[in-house]
C-alpha cells in the first residue's frame, strides 16, 4: 500500500513538472523548453500545444524539470552611457530579439576622407559604435542590425559605410 501510494505522489508530481524560464525583466514562464538553441529557445507555455520562440538576451535562466539550471545571459545594465555603451549587445537575427521589446530604429552614417588605415570595414565599426551609444543613452540592453552597407575607397570615392538598427530594451 505505501509503496502504490508513492508511486502515486511521483507520478502526480512528474506530471505537474515542468521548465522555468526567468527573464531578465521579470517575467516568469512556466512550460515545457522543446528547442535549446545557442541564440535562443523553442518554448511552449504551461496550458498551450503551439511553441513561441524565446531569445536568450532577454532569459536570465532556465530551470530544467530536472533541476538542472542554465545560465543564458546577464542582464546588461547602463549606468553611464557615456562609458557602459559597449556593453550593448549586437544581434543579428530576429530570433534573438523576441523577448526584448523594440525602442526606435535608427540609421548612422560614417565616412571620410581616402587613407591606408581606414578601410570601409572600420567605418562600419564606426557606425556600430554610434549606435550602442544612442542605445545606452534610451536604455536598451541591445541593437538588431537590420542593414549595413559600405564602400571602399576608390580613385574618386571615399570610403564609407551605412548602418540601421533597431534599439531594443528588456
Amino acid at each position: 500500500m505505501v509503496i502504490f501510494i508513492c508511486m502515486i505522489a511521483f507520478s502526480l508530481t512528474s506530471a505537474f513538472a515542468q521548465d522555468v524560464i526567468t527573464m531578465h525583466n521579470g517575467t516568469v514562464a512556466k512550460g515545457k523548453v522543446v528547442s535549446n538553441e545557442p541564440s535562443y529557445i523553442k518554448f511552449i507555455y504551461e496550458g498551450e500545444e503551439v511553441p513561441s520562440t524565446l531569445g536568450k538576451v532577454a532569459i536570465e535562466k532556465i530551470q530544467f524539470q530536472s533541476g538542472r539550471v542554465e545560465e543564458c545571459s546577464q542582464k546588461i545594465v547602463i549606468n553611464d552611457p557615456n562609458k557602459d555603451y559597449e556593453k550593448i549587445q549586437i544581434l543579428r537575427e530576429k530570433d534573438e530579439t523576441v523577448g526584448l521589446v523594440r525602442v526606435q530604429e535608427f540609421t548612422e552614417k560614417s565616412g571620410g576622407f581616402w587613407s591606408l588605415g581606414m578601410t570601409a570595414g572600420k567605418y562600419e565599426q564606426k557606425t556600430i559604435k554610434k549606435l550602442q551609444k544612442k542605445a545606452a543613452s534610451l536604455g536598451g540592453c541591445a541593437i538588431l542590425i537590420t542593414s549595413q552597407e559600405s564602400k571602399g575607397a576608390s580613385i574618386f570615392r571615399n570610403p564609407d559605410a551605412k548602418t540601421s538598427a533597431v534599439v531594443l530594451k528588456y
